[in-house]
């Protein structure tokens, strides 16, 4: 799960940084999740299991109401041109996409 959010976290930054910062930007995002994960194992022993998982299913709820109301696509992505029809599926079947993830994966 961690490498699927590692994966789109560099397009959604992609869309609100312009191409000479989206580097540094990442880099802030890589290093977070690194400290978020080093500062698992301090929850996980302070809350349990079950307190755990309840607090990361809490703050993802409301991470997801707060991108519903105010989240959009960045300045980048709004002149960005138009995606031509069928590119989804290309996506779908690339074999490099699916290996990158997998790698991303098991690398986090």
């Amino acid at each position: 799960f961690v490498g699927v959010c590692q994966v789109a976290a560099s397009k959604v930054l992609a869309t609100w940084f312009p191409p000479e910062s989206v580097s540094v930007a990442y880099s802030f995002q890589a290093a977070g999740a690194g400290f978020g994960s080093a500062g698992a194992f301090v929850v996980g022993a302070a809350l349990g299991l079950k307190g755990s998982l309840l607090l990361v299913a809490i703050a993802y709820t409301v991470l997801f109401v707060y991108w519903i109301l105010v989240g959009k696509d960045g300045p980048i992505a709004s002149a960005a041109p138009e995606v031509p029809k069928g590119a989804g599926s290309m996506v779908w079947k690339s074999k490099t996409l699916w290996m990158m993830s997998f790698a991303a994966s098991c690398a986090v």
